[in-house]
């Protein structure tokens, strides 16, 4: 190992490039390697670094309430009438390119939150960006931005992710201007962006807590035009279940 060079890497940043050189005499062959393949090793150390740390800063700013949540930790239990082959398509991330919402609905407990922090993380994977967040979080969110003079700012926040994931969705009932809220962030978002939805309720329970009119209309449109479905049956609550 040269000195030099190992300090010329650190120089130019290149900190894992240097920390692979600095050990690649303790590697079983490294000897054998010709010329190119020591490089390519090298170079290979420093892009998996990069790699990572970037995968790590997308799950970070996408807000995953789990962020070790993955498909290959989903339970499958027969009383949640999962379907794996749904999932398994959905973890191809093919419905963020089409693109085409994604709605998970099951009891509280049910485990939805997991599932939509799942397809998430595996999308933050293929280099899309991500954003979750809680629909109580996102009026009072929307509330501070129009407070702030920060309301466009966040529209464009919201339409610019490749995936929105909205957790909660309709927990609580919603006043008219949160409704004309709610169809400013899907507006920007429909036919280009995919969406994912989590709630309690079921699509009828939905059009209940919306009330009737125009923009209620324009609302369940823009979510459910298209769109893939989980409902999660059972229960039994994936917080206290070890079977």
């Amino acid at each position: 190992m040269d000195q030099a060079t190992l300090d010329k890497l650190r120089k130019l940043h290149l900190k894992s490039m240097a920390a692979s050189y600095e050990t690649q005499d303790s590697v079983p062959g490294i000897m054998d390697m010709t010329f190119d393949e020591r490089l390519s090793f090298l170079v290979d150390a420093e892009l998996d670094s990069r790699d990572n740390r970037r995968l790590n800063r997308r799950i970070k700013e996408a807000h995953f309430p789990d962020s070790n949540a993955v498909i290959e930790g989903i339970k499958y239990y027969p009383d949640r009438h999962l379907n794996r082959t749904q999932i398994t398509s959905l973890a191809t991330n093919q419905y963020i390119h089409k693109p085409r919402n994604v709605l998970v609905t099951g009891a509280t407990g049910a485990g939805k939150t997991y599932i939509i922090s799942a397809l998430g993380n595996r999308a933050c994977q293929e280099n899309y960006k991500v954003l979750y967040i809680r629909m109580p979080e996102l009026f009072n969110e929307i509330e501070r931005a129009r407070l702030e003079g920060e309301y466009d700012r966040l529209l464009k926040r919201y339409h610019s992710r490749d995936l929105l994931i909205i957790d909660d969705w309709l927990l609580y009932p919603v006043k008219e201007e949160q409704c004309e809220q709610i169809l400013e962030v899907l507006e920007g978002r429909y036919r280009h962006s995919a969406t994912i939805i989590g709630s309690q309720y079921t699509e009828d329970g939905w059009r209940e807590r919306l009330g009737a009119g125009a923009v209620a209309e324009a609302i369940m449109d823009r979510i459910t035009a298209s769109a893939e479905r989980i409902m999660i049956l059972g229960d039994k609550s994936m917080r206290t279940r070890n079977d």
